[in-house]
Protein backbone atom coordinates (compact mmCIF):
# COMPACT_ATOMS: atom_id res chain seq x y z
CA UNK A 1 0.00 0.00 0.00
CA UNK A 2 1.15 3.44 -1.35
CA UNK A 3 0.37 6.92 -0.99
CA UNK A 4 0.39 8.69 -4.29
CA UNK A 5 0.95 12.68 -5.22
CA UNK A 6 -2.34 13.21 -7.31
CA UNK A 7 -0.88 13.96 -11.09
CA UNK A 8 -2.35 17.38 -11.02
CA UNK A 9 -0.11 18.13 -8.03
CA UNK A 10 2.78 16.90 -9.56
CA UNK A 11 1.76 19.38 -12.79
CA UNK A 12 1.61 22.19 -10.71
CA UNK A 13 4.94 21.96 -8.36
CA UNK A 14 6.74 21.06 -11.62
CA UNK A 15 5.65 24.34 -12.90
CA UNK A 16 7.12 26.09 -9.80
CA UNK A 17 10.00 24.48 -10.20
CA UNK A 18 10.70 25.20 -13.76
CA UNK A 19 10.27 28.97 -13.34
CA UNK A 20 12.22 29.35 -10.43
CA UNK A 21 15.51 27.51 -12.45
CA UNK A 22 14.64 29.17 -15.37
CA UNK A 23 14.58 32.90 -13.81
CA UNK A 24 17.62 31.36 -11.01
CA UNK A 25 15.76 33.81 -8.81
CA UNK A 26 12.70 34.02 -6.81
CA UNK A 27 11.23 35.89 -4.07
CA UNK A 28 11.64 34.40 -0.05
CA UNK A 29 7.93 33.99 0.15
CA UNK A 30 7.34 31.81 -3.43
CA UNK A 31 10.76 29.58 -2.71
CA UNK A 32 8.37 28.92 1.00
CA UNK A 33 5.67 27.72 -1.41
CA UNK A 34 7.42 25.63 -3.18
CA UNK A 35 9.65 23.83 -0.10
CA UNK A 36 5.90 23.75 1.14
CA UNK A 37 4.39 21.89 -1.57
CA UNK A 38 7.32 19.19 -1.31
CA UNK A 39 7.18 18.64 2.29
CA UNK A 40 3.31 18.77 2.22
CA UNK A 41 4.05 15.26 0.36
CA UNK A 42 6.53 13.68 2.45
CA UNK A 43 4.00 10.46 2.78
CA UNK A 44 4.40 10.13 -1.09
CA UNK A 45 7.75 10.38 -1.50
CA UNK A 46 9.18 9.54 2.27
CA UNK A 47 11.80 11.32 3.78
CA UNK A 48 14.02 12.51 0.94
CA UNK A 49 11.28 15.17 1.60
CA UNK A 50 13.36 16.74 4.21
CA UNK A 51 16.89 15.60 3.51
CA UNK A 52 16.70 17.72 0.30
CA UNK A 53 15.10 20.76 1.25
CA UNK A 54 17.93 21.71 3.11
CA UNK A 55 18.94 24.38 1.27
CA UNK A 56 15.45 25.71 0.83
CA UNK A 57 15.25 26.42 4.29
CA UNK A 58 18.90 27.35 4.89
CA UNK A 59 17.81 30.46 2.30
CA UNK A 60 14.51 31.37 3.48
CA UNK A 61 15.81 31.24 7.60
CA UNK A 62 18.40 34.33 6.03
CA UNK A 63 15.68 36.49 4.43
CA UNK A 64 15.11 39.68 5.21
CA UNK A 65 11.97 40.39 3.97
CA UNK A 66 9.19 37.70 2.43
CA UNK A 67 8.98 39.53 -1.04
CA UNK A 68 12.56 40.39 -1.87
CA UNK A 69 14.32 38.54 -4.82
CA UNK A 70 17.60 36.81 -4.15
CA UNK A 71 19.88 35.11 -6.68
CA UNK A 72 19.93 30.76 -6.12
CA UNK A 73 23.33 29.86 -4.90
CA UNK A 74 24.57 26.81 -7.21
CA UNK A 75 23.57 24.43 -3.79
CA UNK A 76 20.13 25.94 -3.99
CA UNK A 77 19.74 25.44 -7.68
CA UNK A 78 20.93 22.10 -7.54
CA UNK A 79 18.54 20.89 -5.01
CA UNK A 80 15.41 22.20 -7.39
CA UNK A 81 16.82 21.14 -10.03
CA UNK A 82 16.93 17.68 -8.74
CA UNK A 83 12.75 17.93 -7.39
CA UNK A 84 12.43 18.66 -11.09
CA UNK A 85 13.99 15.84 -12.39
CA UNK A 86 12.65 13.17 -10.07
CA UNK A 87 9.40 14.03 -8.65
CA UNK A 88 7.63 11.30 -10.22
CA UNK A 89 10.56 8.62 -9.36
CA UNK A 90 10.27 9.22 -6.10
CA UNK A 91 6.23 9.42 -6.78
CA UNK A 92 4.50 6.39 -4.31
CA UNK A 93 5.89 5.56 -0.81
CA UNK A 94 4.79 2.53 0.76
CA UNK A 95 3.44 3.02 4.39
CA UNK A 96 4.58 -0.70 5.40
CA UNK A 97 8.06 -1.45 6.60
CA UNK A 98 10.28 -1.85 3.63
CA UNK A 99 11.07 -5.64 2.78
CA UNK A 100 14.77 -6.80 2.98
CA UNK A 101 18.05 -5.26 0.99
CA UNK A 102 18.58 -7.69 -2.15
CA UNK A 103 21.98 -6.46 -2.07
CA UNK A 104 25.00 -6.16 0.78
CA UNK A 105 28.01 -4.08 -0.04
CA UNK A 106 31.15 -4.15 1.79
CA UNK A 107 33.67 -1.54 1.60
CA UNK A 108 36.74 -0.49 3.59
CA UNK A 109 39.23 2.45 3.44
CA UNK A 110 43.00 2.85 3.96
CA UNK A 111 45.22 5.64 4.41
CA UNK A 112 45.13 6.21 0.55
CA UNK A 113 43.07 4.28 -1.70
CA UNK A 114 39.37 2.63 -1.05
CA UNK A 115 38.10 -0.70 -1.83
CA UNK A 116 34.61 -2.59 -1.84
CA UNK A 117 32.86 -5.57 -3.33
CA UNK A 118 29.77 -7.37 -3.16
CA UNK A 119 28.77 -11.03 -3.32
CA UNK A 120 25.47 -10.71 -4.35
CA UNK A 121 27.02 -9.03 -7.35
CA UNK A 122 28.97 -11.91 -8.56
CA UNK A 123 31.59 -10.62 -6.35
CA UNK A 124 31.70 -7.08 -8.54
CA UNK A 125 34.63 -5.29 -7.05
CA UNK A 126 35.60 -1.19 -6.79
CA UNK A 127 39.13 0.22 -5.61
CA UNK A 128 40.75 3.29 -6.27
CA UNK A 129 42.54 6.14 -4.69
CA UNK A 130 41.53 8.81 -2.64
CA UNK A 131 41.76 12.42 -3.78
CA UNK A 132 43.95 15.33 -2.17
CA UNK A 133 41.22 16.82 -0.20
CA UNK A 134 41.02 12.98 1.33
CA UNK A 135 44.32 12.73 2.29
CA UNK A 136 44.89 13.34 5.69
CA UNK A 137 41.33 13.41 6.74
CA UNK A 138 40.65 11.50 10.18
CA UNK A 139 39.76 7.82 9.62
CA UNK A 140 36.22 8.36 10.00
CA UNK A 141 36.60 10.67 7.48
CA UNK A 142 37.56 7.94 5.15
CA UNK A 143 35.75 5.40 6.01
CA UNK A 144 32.69 6.93 5.01
CA UNK A 145 34.31 8.34 1.61
CA UNK A 146 35.12 4.95 0.84
CA UNK A 147 31.28 4.21 1.12
CA UNK A 148 30.22 6.60 -0.92
CA UNK A 149 32.99 6.19 -4.02
CA UNK A 150 32.10 2.47 -3.80
CA UNK A 151 28.08 3.17 -4.12
CA UNK A 152 29.06 5.56 -7.31
CA UNK A 153 31.06 2.82 -8.58
CA UNK A 154 27.68 0.22 -8.75
CA UNK A 155 25.89 2.75 -10.05
CA UNK A 156 24.78 0.40 -12.86
CA UNK A 157 24.66 -2.53 -10.41
CA UNK A 158 21.89 -1.30 -7.61
CA UNK A 159 19.34 0.49 -9.70
CA UNK A 160 15.89 -0.65 -8.42
CA UNK A 161 17.61 -2.49 -5.39
CA UNK A 162 18.03 -1.70 -1.88
CA UNK A 163 21.04 -1.99 -0.34
CA UNK A 164 23.44 -2.01 3.18
CA UNK A 165 26.54 -1.10 3.40
CA UNK A 166 28.97 -2.54 5.73
CA UNK A 167 32.16 -1.42 6.51
CA UNK A 168 35.70 -2.32 9.29
CA UNK A 169 34.44 0.19 11.93
CA UNK A 170 31.08 1.82 9.99
CA UNK A 171 27.97 -0.65 9.14
CA UNK A 172 24.77 0.56 7.93
CA UNK A 173 22.86 -2.68 8.64
CA UNK A 174 19.13 -1.40 7.62
CA UNK A 175 18.68 -0.97 4.32
CA UNK A 176 19.20 2.83 3.68
CA UNK A 177 18.30 3.34 -0.06
CA UNK A 178 16.35 2.56 -3.04
CA UNK A 179 16.94 3.78 -6.71
CA UNK A 180 13.59 4.64 -7.73
CA UNK A 181 12.40 4.36 -11.65
CA UNK A 182 14.07 6.89 -13.89
CA UNK A 183 16.41 7.76 -11.18
CA UNK A 184 20.49 7.63 -10.74
CA UNK A 185 21.93 5.55 -7.81
CA UNK A 186 24.33 8.42 -7.49
CA UNK A 187 21.68 10.57 -5.99
CA UNK A 188 20.80 7.82 -3.10
CA UNK A 189 24.32 8.08 -2.36
CA UNK A 190 24.29 11.73 -2.16
CA UNK A 191 21.63 11.43 0.11
CA UNK A 192 23.39 8.90 2.24
CA UNK A 193 26.45 11.18 2.65
CA UNK A 194 24.16 13.87 3.05
CA UNK A 195 22.34 12.41 6.27
CA UNK A 196 25.23 10.88 8.06
CA UNK A 197 28.68 12.60 6.71
CA UNK A 198 28.76 15.75 8.20
CA UNK A 199 27.39 14.50 11.52
CA UNK A 200 29.09 10.93 11.98
CA UNK A 201 32.35 12.02 10.77
CA UNK A 202 32.56 14.87 13.95
CA UNK A 203 30.92 13.12 16.19
CA UNK A 204 32.82 9.34 16.04
CA UNK A 205 36.04 11.05 15.08
CA UNK A 206 36.15 12.64 18.50
CA UNK A 207 35.64 11.57 22.40
CA UNK A 208 34.86 8.10 23.12
CA UNK A 209 35.19 6.65 19.62
CA UNK A 210 38.43 7.70 19.10
CA UNK A 211 38.87 4.76 22.31
CA UNK A 212 36.91 2.43 20.32
CA UNK A 213 38.64 3.03 17.05
CA UNK A 214 41.32 1.59 19.10
CA UNK A 215 40.30 -1.03 20.87
CA UNK A 216 43.08 -4.25 19.56
CA UNK A 217 40.32 -7.13 20.58
CA UNK A 218 38.51 -8.08 17.35
CA UNK A 219 35.58 -9.14 19.03
CA UNK A 220 34.94 -5.95 20.34
CA UNK A 221 35.84 -3.91 17.41
CA UNK A 222 33.34 -5.98 15.61
CA UNK A 223 30.33 -4.74 18.44
CA UNK A 224 31.00 -1.09 18.23
CA UNK A 225 28.66 -1.21 15.08
CA UNK A 226 25.91 -1.69 17.00
CA UNK A 227 26.83 0.30 19.50
CA UNK A 228 26.40 3.27 17.38
CA UNK A 229 22.80 1.93 16.18
CA UNK A 230 22.07 1.47 19.92
CA UNK A 231 22.75 5.40 20.67
CA UNK A 232 21.04 6.67 17.26
CA UNK A 233 17.88 4.28 18.31
CA UNK A 234 18.18 6.05 21.78
CA UNK A 235 15.72 9.16 20.63
CA UNK A 236 13.19 9.12 17.41
CA UNK A 237 13.65 8.99 14.54
CA UNK A 238 12.27 12.37 13.72
CA UNK A 239 13.85 14.17 17.11
CA UNK A 240 17.47 12.33 15.02
CA UNK A 241 16.37 14.46 12.01
CA UNK A 242 15.77 17.66 13.72
CA UNK A 243 18.75 17.33 15.78
CA UNK A 244 21.05 16.66 12.47
CA UNK A 245 19.82 19.73 11.03
CA UNK A 246 20.82 21.49 14.65
CA UNK A 247 23.94 19.88 13.83
CA UNK A 248 24.63 21.03 10.81
CA UNK A 249 23.82 24.54 11.27
CA UNK A 250 26.56 24.68 14.15
CA UNK A 251 29.23 22.91 12.45
CA UNK A 252 28.76 25.22 9.42
CA UNK A 253 29.03 28.44 11.41
CA UNK A 254 31.60 27.01 13.30
CA UNK A 255 33.64 26.49 10.47
CA UNK A 256 33.40 29.71 8.78
CA UNK A 257 35.32 30.98 12.36
CA UNK A 258 38.79 30.65 12.83
CA UNK A 259 39.78 28.86 15.83
CA UNK A 260 36.81 27.60 16.08
CA UNK A 261 36.70 23.57 16.99
CA UNK A 262 33.19 22.05 15.80
CA UNK A 263 33.53 19.20 18.70
CA UNK A 264 34.62 19.39 21.47
CA UNK A 265 33.23 23.24 21.05
CA UNK A 266 33.84 25.57 23.66
CA UNK A 267 30.93 27.38 25.95
CA UNK A 268 32.34 31.14 24.91
CA UNK A 269 32.10 30.05 21.11
CA UNK A 270 28.19 28.38 21.82
CA UNK A 271 27.52 31.47 23.16
CA UNK A 272 29.00 34.12 20.68
CA UNK A 273 26.92 31.44 18.15
CA UNK A 274 23.71 31.89 20.28
CA UNK A 275 24.24 35.65 20.09
CA UNK A 276 24.28 35.74 16.10
CA UNK A 277 21.37 33.77 15.76
CA UNK A 278 19.45 35.94 18.39
CA UNK A 279 20.19 38.67 16.49
CA UNK A 280 19.34 37.51 13.24
CA UNK A 281 16.17 35.82 14.41
CA UNK A 282 15.22 39.20 15.72
CA UNK A 283 15.84 40.87 12.20
CA UNK A 284 13.91 38.06 10.51
CA UNK A 285 11.17 38.26 13.10
CA UNK A 286 11.84 34.77 13.56
CA UNK A 287 10.97 32.93 17.37
CA UNK A 288 13.53 30.99 19.16
CA UNK A 289 12.77 27.46 18.63
CA UNK A 290 15.57 27.21 15.81
CA UNK A 291 17.95 28.71 18.14
CA UNK A 292 16.51 26.50 20.91
CA UNK A 293 17.07 23.48 18.81
CA UNK A 294 20.09 24.48 17.32
CA UNK A 295 21.69 24.50 20.89
CA UNK A 296 20.01 20.48 21.84
CA UNK A 297 21.61 19.68 18.99
CA UNK A 298 24.83 20.76 20.10
CA UNK A 299 24.58 18.96 23.46
CA UNK A 300 23.11 15.97 21.73
CA UNK A 301 26.35 15.12 19.48
CA UNK A 302 28.81 15.88 22.72
CA UNK A 303 26.84 13.09 24.55
CA UNK A 304 26.83 11.00 21.59
CA UNK A 305 30.55 11.55 21.88
CA UNK A 306 30.25 10.55 24.88
CA UNK A 307 32.14 13.91 26.69
CA UNK A 308 30.50 14.26 30.12
CA UNK A 309 31.16 17.82 30.22
CA UNK A 310 28.48 18.99 28.16
CA UNK A 311 30.06 22.70 27.29
CA UNK A 312 25.65 23.90 26.64
CA UNK A 313 25.49 23.06 30.30
CA UNK A 314 28.25 26.12 31.07
CA UNK A 315 26.67 29.06 32.99
CA UNK A 316 27.44 31.31 29.78
CA UNK A 317 25.63 29.47 27.51
CA UNK A 318 22.60 28.64 29.42
CA UNK A 319 22.07 32.50 30.45
CA UNK A 320 22.44 33.41 26.52
CA UNK A 321 20.11 30.64 25.53
CA UNK A 322 17.76 32.55 28.80
CA UNK A 323 18.45 35.67 27.39
CA UNK A 324 17.45 34.98 23.61
CA UNK A 325 14.29 33.56 24.69
CA UNK A 326 13.32 36.36 26.82
CA UNK A 327 14.06 38.73 23.73
CA UNK A 328 12.33 36.91 20.82
CA UNK A 329 9.60 35.89 23.67
CA UNK A 330 6.31 36.26 21.24
CA UNK A 331 2.35 35.63 21.78
CA UNK A 332 1.25 32.03 22.38
CA UNK A 333 -1.60 31.89 19.48
CA UNK A 334 -2.35 28.17 19.80
CA UNK A 335 -4.09 26.63 16.27
CA UNK A 336 -8.02 26.21 16.76
CA UNK A 337 -8.73 22.68 17.75
CA UNK A 338 -10.54 20.32 15.12
CA UNK A 339 -14.55 20.08 16.76
CA UNK A 340 -16.77 17.40 17.37
CA UNK A 341 -19.17 18.39 15.04
CA UNK A 342 -16.77 18.86 12.35
CA UNK A 343 -15.40 15.45 12.63
CA UNK A 344 -19.22 14.49 12.65
CA UNK A 345 -19.83 15.80 9.72
CA UNK A 346 -16.87 14.54 7.62
CA UNK A 347 -17.44 10.78 8.97
CA UNK A 348 -21.08 11.26 7.76
CA UNK A 349 -20.01 12.46 4.71
CA UNK A 350 -18.03 9.42 3.71
CA UNK A 351 -20.13 6.74 5.91
CA UNK A 352 -21.94 5.23 3.12
CA UNK A 353 -18.63 4.94 0.76
CA UNK A 354 -17.49 1.62 -0.39
CA UNK A 355 -13.95 2.90 -0.98
CA UNK A 356 -11.00 1.24 0.74
CA UNK A 357 -9.58 4.50 0.49
CA UNK A 358 -12.28 6.25 2.07
CA UNK A 359 -12.72 3.81 4.74
CA UNK A 360 -8.84 4.16 5.48
CA UNK A 361 -9.24 7.76 6.23
CA UNK A 362 -12.30 7.30 8.25
CA UNK A 363 -10.29 5.34 10.36
CA UNK A 364 -7.15 7.52 10.95
CA UNK A 365 -9.89 10.50 11.51
CA UNK A 366 -12.02 8.81 13.99
CA UNK A 367 -9.34 6.79 16.08
CA UNK A 368 -6.32 9.26 15.49
CA UNK A 369 -8.71 12.32 16.47
CA UNK A 370 -10.12 9.64 19.64
CA UNK A 371 -6.50 8.77 20.39
CA UNK A 372 -4.51 12.38 20.24
CA UNK A 373 -2.61 10.13 17.73
CA UNK A 374 0.22 11.96 16.17
CA UNK A 375 0.37 11.04 12.34
CA UNK A 376 3.55 8.74 13.12
CA UNK A 377 1.64 6.83 15.58
CA UNK A 378 -1.28 6.30 12.78
CA UNK A 379 1.04 5.32 10.29
CA UNK A 380 2.43 2.58 12.36
CA UNK A 381 -0.30 0.93 13.14
CA UNK A 382 -1.08 -2.52 12.08
CA UNK A 383 -3.71 -5.14 11.67
CA UNK A 384 -2.52 -7.55 14.39
CA UNK A 385 -2.51 -3.98 16.73
CA UNK A 386 -6.11 -3.71 16.53
CA UNK A 387 -8.66 -5.53 18.46
CA UNK A 388 -12.22 -5.23 18.18
CA UNK A 389 -14.90 -6.67 20.83
CA UNK A 390 -18.55 -6.36 21.64
CA UNK A 391 -18.13 -3.34 24.08
CA UNK A 392 -14.68 -1.75 23.28
CA UNK A 393 -11.83 -1.68 20.66
CA UNK A 394 -8.12 -1.50 21.97
CA UNK A 395 -5.51 -0.21 19.43
CA UNK A 396 -1.70 -1.42 21.00
CA UNK A 397 0.63 1.14 19.66
CA UNK A 398 4.44 -0.12 20.42
CA UNK A 399 5.91 3.18 21.65
CA UNK A 400 4.14 6.78 22.15
CA UNK A 401 6.12 10.23 22.54
CA UNK A 402 4.27 10.53 25.35
CA UNK A 403 5.68 8.30 26.94
CA UNK A 404 9.52 7.71 26.77
CA UNK A 405 9.84 3.87 27.26
CA UNK A 406 7.20 1.17 27.32
CA UNK A 407 4.22 0.91 25.67
CA UNK A 408 0.67 1.83 25.39
CA UNK A 409 -2.54 -0.10 24.89
CA UNK A 410 -5.68 2.39 24.19
CA UNK A 411 -9.42 1.14 24.89
CA UNK A 412 -12.24 3.02 22.68
CA UNK A 413 -15.32 2.32 24.48
CA UNK A 414 -18.18 2.36 22.53
CA UNK A 415 -19.81 4.17 24.96
CA UNK A 416 -19.48 8.33 24.06
CA UNK A 417 -16.35 9.94 25.54
CA UNK A 418 -14.35 7.10 27.15
CA UNK A 419 -10.80 6.24 26.33
CA UNK A 420 -8.60 4.31 28.63
CA UNK A 421 -4.93 4.51 28.55
CA UNK A 422 -3.46 1.48 29.69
Amino acid sequence: MTFQIPEKKVCKLKRLLNSAIQNKSSSYRELARIAGSIISVALAVGPISRLLTRQMYLAIESRSAWDHLFLFPPALLEELKFWFCNIESFNGYSIRPPPDSSTVVFSDASDAAFGGFSASLDGTVASGMFTTDDLGQSSTFRELKAIYYVLLSFVEHLKHKRAQVRGRSISLTRPFFTVAQNSECWLCANCLIFTIFSFLSDVLSSGIWLEAASLSDSSLSDMVPGLINLQLDAKAPSTVLKYKSGWLRWREWALSKIGVPVIPAKPLHIALFISELAKRSSENNIGVSSIESAVYAIKWGHAMAGFEACPVSHPLVKFALEGAKRRLARPVQPKEPLSVSTVQAIATHFASSASLSDLRFLFILLVGFAGFFRIDEIRNIALRDVSIHSDHMSVYLPQRKTISIGKATLLFSLEPARLLVL
